[in-house]
């Protein structure tokens, strides 16, 4: 039973899901395979230990072993093959069918017509300068409030394991 030299790797060569393939002959190709394969608990024996065609682009021993589960991360497409969204002008519309001018819509005095903030979102984040004001006086505040606090703490008596040890209720 042959098992896939490459680290976390457990694809077996009686299973037939893919091929294994002998380390080169050449000992300079054999070793780069060998530290590619992340392997520091033992070194190759070029009898017995094989690589499956998972780990060879194309499943071509050719091709030498570049694919591995610690270099997925780093897969990316090539860029020559990235599609790009292309923007379609078939799909523009003539702004005089979707205009809607004050002569098409008839308005009588019994129309409801709401009013609207100044601001067209959702939510408004406009303030005014008297809340900014009001805002940069509460924050003022609070700095003070919280730098006092961590004068009064630093001027605490720190606990140390020597309390513990001291304590008579231990």
């Amino acid at each position: 039973m042959t098992i896939c030299f490459v680290f976390s790797c457990n694809h077996q060569g009686l299973q037939r899901t893919c091929k294994m393939f002998r380390f080169p002959a050449n000992p300079m190709l054999a070793r780069r395979w060998e530290r590619l394969c992340r392997r520091k608990d033992r070194s190759v024996n070029a009898a017995s230990d094989r690589i499956c065609s998972c780990h060879f682009k194309d499943g071509i021993k050719d091709n030498g072993p570049t694919l591995f589960p610690w270099s997925s991360v780093f897969d990316f497409e090539d860029p020559n093959k990235i599609s790009r969204r292309t923007v379609k002008t078939e799909t523009e519309v003539d702004c005089q069918e979707m205009c809607v001018t004050s002569s098409d819509v008839n308005v009588t005095s019994d129309t409801f017509v709401p009013q609207l903030p100044p601001h067209s979102h959702d939510h408004s984040y406009q303030l005014t300068i008297e809340q900014m004001i009001e805002e940069h006086k509460n924050l003022r505040l609070q700095v003070k409030e919280l730098t006092r606090q961590i004068q009064t703490m630093s001027l605490k008596r720190a606990f140390t394991l020597e309390d513990i040890i001291g304590d008579e209720r231990k």
